[in-house]
């Protein structure tokens, strides 16, 4: 990013956009670009310096974004792909990114780990990873009890019916929306076979495995539109909120507890 002095926006008046905006006019780059109408927002960068028209024609971009050597080109996936501004910076050889790239560019991953390293305690941010490597006898479920039996029956019958129906309709999603879920379902039935082949590991992974089916069973819920799914919302919610004060006020139940403790046990606090 310090090679460029200057920063186009395509689409500069989303809220996402307007935020890495005032990153880089913090930084002391210059910052102009387009969105459709004017706003409330766009006013506001505007007296901030971002330089903001509201014209697809190219020759109102600013002279000091017309070298592609020292200007980065961010649009939102909002803007269409004919835009007559994002169709000049490609034709001339710009480099043009989406938001999502940029913001990952600019976001300090490393800093847990520079943080870990100076303190000199790396073992607690991998710790967690070197629990999962320690292999116990295959398939042995004597560890497992009637409630865990319960949530990881009813959590992979979730995972199978939003996996069955992304495998169905999955093909009217939009390119970003499939390769989101195709990365949770992966994820989901890797980690179900980890979980059946080594059961002791099941309070790290049930909740690898409720936090992938989540969105796979909202998007079974949020884009169907029949009966059926009217139906099976209502289901769903009751038999989870019953699984969950099954797990809550059984007597001789400590597993919610025990899940809690162990998971905290893996985190790097």
């Amino acid at each position: 990013m310090k090679d460029y002095k200057s920063l186009y926006f395509v689409g500069a008046g989303g809220i996402g956009m307007a935020a890495l905006e005032r990153y880089f006019l913090a930084k002391g780059k210059k910052v102009a670009g387009y969105d459709r109408t004017p706003s409330e927002l766009t006013q506001a960068l505007e007296q901030e310096g971002v330089e903001i028209v509201y014209d697809e024609n190219p020759d109102l971009i600013p002279s000091y974004c017309r070298d592609k050597d020292s200007t980065l080109v961010v649009y939102t996936p909002a803007v269409p792909s004919d835009h007559a501004g994002l169709c000049y910076f490609r034709d001339n050889g710009f480099e043009v990114v989406k938001r999502a790239k940029v913001l990952g560019i600019i976001t300090p991953y490393w800093l847990g780990m520079g943080y870990y390293l100076y303190q000199g305690g790396i073992d607690r941010l991998t710790g967690h990873f070197a629990s999962l490597a320690e292999f116990a006898p295959l398939a042995d479920y004597s560890m497992l009890g009637e409630q865990q039996w319960v949530s990881l029956i009813w959590t992979v019958l979730l995972a199978f019916i939003g996996i069955v129906h992304n495998s169905r309709k999955g093909y009217q999603d939009k390119t970003r929306t499939r390769l989101l879920t195709q990365v949770f379902i992966v994820v989901d039935v890797l980690t179900i076979a980890f979980l059946l082949l080594q059961p002791q590991h099941y309070p790290l992974l049930m909740a690898l495995i409720i936090v992938n089916t989540a969105p796979l069973v909202a998007h079974f819920i949020t884009l169907t539109h029949t009966w059926l799914t009217n139906i099976s919302f209502f289901i769903i919610i009751i038999i989870t909120l019953a699984i969950i004060a099954y797990n809550l006020w059984t007597p001789s139940s400590n597993f919610l507890s025990a899940t809690v403790m162990q998971v905290c046990s893996y985190l790097p606090l």
